[in-house]
């Protein structure tokens, strides 16, 4: 079996499961590594678009034209004051390019959050030390979320595992525990996303590889159980990848 039938099988589990409730708070027990300083808890006043998201928008493009589309983000590509956003667009079903500045309206399907003022939609944009991490980590973070889903359920072990990878990752600066264990557990990666992310991990040098590979391994055993289909993917990724033993 191929890894993109791999993860057609993890996807068509992960789109059974209804949205959980935000969980009431984060806390990390046991990283595997000692943890970049300083990490804080930030309220969750301010939200930022992140790799990984579905969001609907009202765009006018370089002709004035308006159209509404249901995007998933894939890459942010900063253009000064600006920022490009690559995402797939489910209306022309395709991956386009959006410019942060054209958006009029921004809808956040996984909190249902609308943001219409300007400079509130190009907030969501600017980053921080938080976002940054999500955006520069979103395909692996997908791929590590997809596996701990294939059973069904996102636990809080599984979410906890996937954190500290994050945070293992990040580099120093000021990270918002809240806002990334709330990321993680709304998480519902697409097709789309997981063929990128794919792509992204076979060019990354071998030790790279291995990392997220050891992360999708202790996910997969954090909630006490590992179904066959974590089993295979895992097995299927390390074969692929160059990685079997």
């Amino acid at each position: 079996m191929d890894l993109k039938s791999l993860f057609a099988g993890l996807l068509s589990r992960v789109q059974r499961m209804p949205p959980p409730p935000p969980p009431p708070g984060f806390y990390l027990t046991g990283p595997a590594v000692d943890p970049p300083e300083p990490i804080v808890d930030i309220p969750d006043d301010a939200p930022r678009a992140v790799v990984g998201g579905v969001y609907a928008i009202t765009y006018r493009d370089s002709s004035g034209r308006l159209s509404k589309r249901t995007i998933t983000v894939h890459e942010f590509i900063g253009l000064g004051d600006d920022v490009l956003i690559a995402a797939y667009c489910q209306l022309r079903a395709a991956k386009r390019q959006f410019y942060a500045s054209r958006i009029l309206e921004f809808t956040d399907l996984q909190t249902g959050e609308v943001i219409d003022e300007p400079e509130d939609i190009l907030w969501l944009f600017r980053p921080d030390d938080t976002s940054v991490a999500l955006r520069n980590h979103g395909g692996s973070l997908a791929l590590l979320v997809a596996i701990g889903r294939v059973d069904g359920r996102l636990a809080a072990k599984e979410r906890a595992v996937v954190a500290e990878w994050l945070v293992s990752r990040a580099g120093p600066g000021v990270l918002d525990l809240g806002r990334i264990d709330r990321h993680i557990a709304r998480l519902r990666p697409d097709v789309e996303t997981l063929d990128l992310a794919i792509e992204s991990l076979a060019a990354a040098p071998r030790e790279e590889i291995a990392e997220i590979l050891k992360a999708a391994e202790r996910v997969a055993r954090a909630d006490g159980k590992v179904v066959a289909e974590e089993v295979a993917f895992i097995r299927d990724m390390n074969r692929q990848l160059g990685l079997a033993g």
